[in-house]
């Protein structure tokens, strides 16, 4: 799997965000390697810290639901 271009993140509009937030989330669940697992999370944790910037309203697939 590829990794999203995280080079421009401030750079990108909320909807590329989530774009590279999915993308991210699927290299770390499909990848054999722990360094791009590990790599992934990291991009993760950097784009939701954008988008909370934002303000933009997102689901991770961790919240907790009530039962």
């Amino acid at each position: 799997m590829v990794m999203p271009d995280l080079q421009n993140i401030r750079g990108a509009d909320s909807n590329s965000l989530q774009r590279m937030y999915d993308r991210a989330n699927e290299v770390v669940i499909a990848s054999l390697s722990q360094q791009d697992r590990a790599r992934a999370d990291k991009a993760i944790q950097r784009i939701v810290k954008e988008l909370e910037k934002r303000k933009v309203s997102f689901k991770t697939g961790h919240e907790k639901t009530a039962v």
